[in-house]
């Protein structure tokens, strides 16, 4: 029961998402932790991850004219091997949200 409750939150994000994805790539990776920061412009304040793999820590960067959000993503790969593609979704402050997938060739 718990699994469909997640799915139907998950399916109900995606679909008032952005329909732009915006995609970020870690190339090739081994049974390391893969580090990525990205940032954006404006303020988020939830990321929806669904996958284990994937933990992502939020930071903040206030400037006098605008807030940047740094989201630090951590890939684990132990158990994945080959292509993988996780989506997640980034919720700003103005509750608009934005599809991100982040991609990643686990050797």
């Amino acid at each position: 029961m718990r699994f469909f409750w997640l799915f139907l939150f998950s399916f109900i994000l995606v679909a008032y998402a952005s329909d732009e994805i915006i995609e970020y790539d870690f190339g090739t990776v081994s049974e390391h932790i893969a580090y990525k920061q990205l940032r954006f412009k404006g303020e988020i304040k939830n990321v929806v991850v669904l996958c284990d793999c994937v933990k992502v820590r939020l930071k903040y960067k206030k400037t006098p004219k605008a807030v940047m959000s740094i989201l630090e993503v951590f890939f684990s790969p132990h158990g994945h091997q080959g292509k993988i593609e996780e989506e997640f979704i980034l919720i700003y402050k103005d509750n608009h949200s934005q599809r991100l997938k982040l991609k990643a060739f686990v050797k």
